[in-house]
């Protein structure tokens, strides 16, 4: 079986990423891309993770950092199981999203609303979520429930870096857009979703409307 190897971008989670950190399998090796001002990276060396400080912000220049150093950590292919550090994901749900890769499924993506806890959604957010998946769907021609979670797990070699044009938090579509490149499916798995403890979600207006353009252009 392939390697399986965590990457997880972080900005100011110093609070959550341990409680993340203590739900991976201490086989498994992880690369804790930070970009805080707090302890988060501290606390990641403390678990046993690799830490990498990622200067510019935005999560996807450190996703992008991230999958150049797993390429340069591991010989060959992996299994990439990528998540936020924020404490909304359980881990352990990564068990049978890696269940469901195969020769003809390159991604799956965790399904935020199979199982969300009350209050993990704001109004604005989840309205934001269903238009913009619907969007994507019919923009790719695909049928997913969720598309922007945070949770999903990919084969490293299906993944091309230079596909991933986005700094901020529209990756997610890059992601989406590279795998289908490759005439592979993505399917979505039911995984648990809670709210941020003492925190608001980074996502902003903005980061929608950059997610926005990236589905239509």
């Amino acid at each position: 079986m392939l390697p399986i190897v965590w990457l997880i971008p972080t900005r100011d989670e110093e609070s959550a990423i341990g409680e993340t950190l203590s739900r991976i399998p201490p086989e498994h090796s992880v690369f804790v891309m930070d970009s805080s001002i707090d302890r988060t990276a501290q606390v990641s060396a403390e678990y046993g993770a690799k830490v990498v400080r990622v200067e510019e912000v935005g999560k996807g220049i450190a996703v992008k950092r991230g999958l150049e150093v797993i390429r340069e950590a591991v010989e060959g292919d992996a299994i990439v199981v990528m998540v936020d550090g924020d404490g909304t994901y359980d881990p352990r749900d990564h068990v049978e999203m890696i269940r469901q890769l195969d020769a003809h499924i390159g991604m799956v993506i965790g399904n935020r609303f199979h199982n969300p806890q009350n209050g993990s959604f704001s109004w604005s957010h989840l309205i934001a979520n269903r238009v913009l998946t619907r969007l994507a769907n019919t923009r790719f021609g695909v049928r997913l429930m969720d598309v922007l979670s945070g949770f999903k797990v990919f084969r490293l070699k299906s993944i091309n870096p230079t596909m991933l044009r986005s700094d901020g938090f529209d990756t997610e579509i890059d992601f989406l857009h590279c795998i289908l490149k490759h005439g592979l499916e993505v399917l979505n798995a039911p995984i648990n979703y809670r709210s941020r403890d003492g925190s608001r979600s980074k996502i902003r207006v903005r980061d929608g409307l950059d997610i926005l353009h990236r589905i239509l252009f």
